[in-house]
Protein backbone atom coordinates (compact mmCIF):
# COMPACT_ATOMS: atom_id res chain seq x y z
CA UNK A 1 0.00 0.00 0.00
CA UNK A 2 1.74 3.28 -1.34
CA UNK A 3 0.90 6.75 0.73
CA UNK A 4 -1.37 8.92 -1.30
CA UNK A 5 -2.03 12.81 -0.96
CA UNK A 6 -4.89 14.08 1.21
CA UNK A 7 -7.77 13.58 -1.32
CA UNK A 8 -11.98 15.13 -2.19
CA UNK A 9 -12.52 11.15 -1.02
CA UNK A 10 -10.94 11.34 2.43
CA UNK A 11 -12.75 14.36 2.40
CA UNK A 12 -16.49 12.62 1.14
CA UNK A 13 -15.46 10.05 3.55
CA UNK A 14 -14.98 12.12 6.95
CA UNK A 15 -18.12 14.30 5.76
CA UNK A 16 -20.09 10.93 5.30
CA UNK A 17 -19.06 9.44 8.88
CA UNK A 18 -19.62 13.11 10.68
CA UNK A 19 -16.45 14.34 11.05
CA UNK A 20 -15.59 17.84 11.78
CA UNK A 21 -12.60 18.96 9.24
CA UNK A 22 -10.91 21.80 9.78
CA UNK A 23 -7.67 23.31 7.56
CA UNK A 24 -5.36 25.43 7.25
CA UNK A 25 -5.41 28.88 5.48
CA UNK A 26 -3.43 27.19 2.71
CA UNK A 27 -5.20 24.02 2.75
CA UNK A 28 -2.48 21.68 2.91
CA UNK A 29 -3.00 20.04 6.06
CA UNK A 30 -6.02 19.09 7.59
CA UNK A 31 -7.09 18.31 11.22
CA UNK A 32 -10.32 16.09 11.85
CA UNK A 33 -11.71 16.72 15.00
CA UNK A 34 -13.97 14.39 16.95
CA UNK A 35 -12.42 11.30 14.88
CA UNK A 36 -12.60 7.17 15.65
CA UNK A 37 -11.52 5.05 18.18
CA UNK A 38 -12.23 8.36 20.49
CA UNK A 39 -9.54 10.32 19.51
CA UNK A 40 -10.05 14.10 20.08
CA UNK A 41 -8.44 15.49 16.89
CA UNK A 42 -6.24 13.78 14.98
CA UNK A 43 -3.77 15.40 12.61
CA UNK A 44 -3.65 14.60 8.66
CA UNK A 45 -1.42 15.99 6.77
CA UNK A 46 -0.98 15.91 2.79
CA UNK A 47 1.56 12.91 2.84
CA UNK A 48 -1.07 10.30 4.38
CA UNK A 49 -4.64 9.14 3.35
CA UNK A 50 -5.68 7.45 7.10
CA UNK A 51 -9.12 5.88 5.32
CA UNK A 52 -7.17 4.37 2.68
CA UNK A 53 -4.24 3.06 4.69
CA UNK A 54 -5.75 1.99 8.08
CA UNK A 55 -8.35 -0.05 8.97
CA UNK A 56 -9.10 1.43 11.99
CA UNK A 57 -10.34 4.41 10.29
CA UNK A 58 -12.20 2.58 7.06
CA UNK A 59 -13.68 -0.18 9.00
CA UNK A 60 -15.93 2.07 10.89
CA UNK A 61 -17.62 3.81 7.60
CA UNK A 62 -18.12 -0.02 6.35
CA UNK A 63 -20.00 -0.50 9.72
CA UNK A 64 -22.39 2.69 9.14
CA UNK A 65 -23.06 1.27 5.70
CA UNK A 66 -23.97 -2.31 6.71
CA UNK A 67 -26.38 -0.57 8.97
CA UNK A 68 -28.04 1.03 5.89
CA UNK A 69 -28.87 -2.59 4.82
CA UNK A 70 -25.87 -3.25 2.35
CA UNK A 71 -23.33 -5.77 2.84
CA UNK A 72 -19.86 -6.36 1.87
CA UNK A 73 -17.75 -9.63 0.21
CA UNK A 74 -14.32 -9.61 0.28
CA UNK A 75 -11.72 -11.66 -1.32
CA UNK A 76 -7.98 -10.82 -1.37
CA UNK A 77 -8.32 -7.92 -4.39
CA UNK A 78 -11.81 -8.11 -4.96
CA UNK A 79 -14.52 -6.45 -2.84
CA UNK A 80 -18.29 -6.32 -3.80
CA UNK A 81 -21.31 -3.94 -1.75
CA UNK A 82 -24.75 -5.20 -1.88
CA UNK A 83 -28.36 -5.12 -1.15
CA UNK A 84 -28.84 -6.93 2.43
CA UNK A 85 -31.90 -7.57 1.38
CA UNK A 86 -31.70 -9.12 -2.38
CA UNK A 87 -28.14 -9.74 -2.27
CA UNK A 88 -27.88 -7.75 -5.67
CA UNK A 89 -24.26 -6.59 -6.31
CA UNK A 90 -23.99 -2.62 -6.91
CA UNK A 91 -20.40 -2.20 -6.88
CA UNK A 92 -17.57 -4.33 -7.52
CA UNK A 93 -13.84 -3.29 -7.09
CA UNK A 94 -10.66 -4.74 -7.95
CA UNK A 95 -7.35 -3.27 -7.37
CA UNK A 96 -3.71 -4.10 -6.18
CA UNK A 97 -4.44 -5.25 -2.45
CA UNK A 98 -8.33 -5.80 -0.18
CA UNK A 99 -7.46 -2.20 1.48
CA UNK A 100 -7.10 -0.68 -1.89
CA UNK A 101 -10.50 -2.33 -2.83
CA UNK A 102 -12.46 -1.75 0.29
CA UNK A 103 -11.58 1.87 0.02
CA UNK A 104 -12.52 2.53 -3.54
CA UNK A 105 -15.84 0.50 -2.71
CA UNK A 106 -16.53 3.04 -0.08
CA UNK A 107 -15.90 5.88 -1.99
CA UNK A 108 -18.41 4.77 -4.45
CA UNK A 109 -20.86 3.84 -2.05
CA UNK A 110 -20.75 7.20 -0.63
CA UNK A 111 -20.93 8.92 -4.40
CA UNK A 112 -23.79 7.21 -5.45
CA UNK A 113 -25.08 7.94 -2.35
CA UNK A 114 -24.80 11.72 -2.21
CA UNK A 115 -26.21 11.35 -5.55
CA UNK A 116 -29.67 9.67 -3.99
CA UNK A 117 -28.82 6.71 -6.73
CA UNK A 118 -30.19 4.77 -3.37
CA UNK A 119 -31.13 5.09 0.23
Amino acid sequence: MTKEPITENDRLIAEFMGLRIDSFPDKSDWWFVDAPNNFDSIYHNENESLFSSDYNWLMPVVEKIEKMDYGFKMCRKVVEVYIDSTKETIIKTKESCRIDSLYKAVVEFIKLHNEQKFK
